[in-house]
């Protein structure tokens, strides 16, 4: 049943004690046969039967609340990075991000599912341990991600196929977005990083990662700085592989599961001791940490005309030249060459996009601009960014336009600049 291309509930089921699922299109034969096998799966599951062939139901959970423990402690618990895109939204009361660490799970089942991080463990589906308490949204929009079919708040139904190669070793670091750089730089990255704190009893066992990801040359460069000798094995996004013995690395961020309700403070979190040791090595490893101290330049991240979310990006670059900006393209640049322009950088100024991880290696005291919409101001991912390398960071939402939703005047693009600078013509 593979390229399922399809998103259902729909139906009312005297099996869900007279609750709706979420509404979601019924149209073509598949998704209907999907919609039934629901049904179906699901009184197999009042019978205690938790997979038909290839389908499974699992039942997800925190890998930390089914009693698999830290084998190692890298990184003690430490006071997370929650921070907001907007004031209002601010976090009173910081929780603590937990211990980091691996853990050590055998004859499990793991894919590349970009949506989350998880792995299969007998009928358990096992999410990080840094995720917010559920019920979790594992099932969000098309396509079908990883065979990922249908869910409700307690159980989740897959595809559950396999690939024909199984490992009897390998390392798990994650799978959230892979192929976006922000999440390659900011979600993988640094738990592979983390790689290099196991013994030495773990140094023949590969890293699993992405497929995708590990098809993009410019994703390989940083990844060579974090990876050492160890070698990789690729993970596919449609198949299941199995694992004999698999080690599970924690990141240092939490990119999700979001909970099916959303919290009232914002959706990601990261720890910061860990960060910041992930952010010297690497700017150490490139040999930048003479760079000259005193920060010059004024950048402007430019997306190319290609590039999703197009809006009136030469408007912008002209009013922003009026106050000694210059675009720039990271996506010209090699990594090295990335990171130092942003240690050179006195101010960033960009919309909301995967360039913003780059921020990462922006000096303390880096004033940071950064346009978005107004239904992605809980996503704040780069404000986190932000705090951890010390930026004075803020977000402003975009105004939308007939032709882009993203489109912001040159008008309050140059109130926020005169907040921050005085023209220098």
């Amino acid at each position: 049943m593979p390229n399922l291309k399809l998103d259902v509930t729909g139906l009312r089921s005297p099996l869900c004690e007279g609750r709706w699922l979420r509404k979601m299109p019924v149209s073509n034969l598949r998704a209907k046969a999907i919609a039934l096998i629901w049904h179906l799966m699901r009184l197999a599951k009042a019978l205690k039967i938790s997979n038909l062939g290839t389908l499974k139901i699992v039942y997800p959970m925190r890998v930390s609340d089914a009693g698999v423990s830290l084998r190692a402690v890298f990184f003690s618990a430490d006071k997370e990075i929650r921070a907001a895109n907007i004031p209002s939204e601010s976090v009173n009361v910081l929780e603590d991000f937990p211990p980091l660490g691996f853990r050590n799970l055998h004859n499990v089942s793991v894919t590349a599912n970009r949506r989350f991080s998880g792995i299969i463990s007998g009928k358990n589906l096992l999410l990080p341990a840094a995720a917010d308490p559920g019920p979790w949204r594992l099932r969000v929009g098309e396509p079908t991600v990883s065979g990922v079919l249908r869910q409700d708040e307690s159980s989740v139904l897959v595809w559950h196929h396999t690939a024909k190669i199984a490992l009897p070793k390998a390392i798990f670091v994650g799978s959230w977005s892979a192929h976006n750089w922000y999440h390659w730089i900011i979600d993988t990255l640094p738990s592979i990083y983390l790689a290099n704190y196991l013994p030495t009893e773990f140094d023949s066992y590969p890293i699993l990662l992405d497929e995708v990801a590990l098809a993009k040359p410019a994703w390989l460069e940083p990844l060579s700085l974090v990876l050492g000798n160890r070698e990789v094995a690729s993970l596919p996004r449609d198949e299941y592989v199995k694992v004999s013995d698999l080690l599970w690395i924690d990141s240092p961020s939490s990119p999700g599961p979001l909970p099916m309700i959303k919290a009232d403070k914002p959706s990601f979190r990261v720890h910061p001791t860990a960060m910041r040791e992930y952010r010297s090595y690497l700017i150490s490893s490139l040999n930048l940490c003479d760079i000259e101290q005193k920060a010059r330049k004024r950048l402007f991240l430019g997306r190319k005309s290609s590039a999703n979310r197009p809006y009136n990006q030469d408007e912008l670059i002209a009013e922003a030249r009026k106050f000694d900006y210059e675009p720039i393209f990271l996506e010209e640049m090699s990594f090295a060459d990335s990171v130092k322009v942003m240690l050179e950088a006195e101010s960033v100024i960009g919309p909301h996009g995967a360039g913003w991880a780059n921020s990462l290696f922006c000096r303390s005291g880096t004033t940071g601009i950064m346009w978005t919409w107004r239904e992605s101001l809980s996503e704040n991912w780069f404000s986190n960014v932000a705090e951890l390398s010390g930026m004075v960071f803020k977000t402003i939402v975009t105004d939308g336009s007939k032709t882009s939703p993203h489109h912001l005047s040159t008008e309050v693009l140059k109130k926020s600049l005169q907040s921050i600078h005085t023209p220098r013509i």
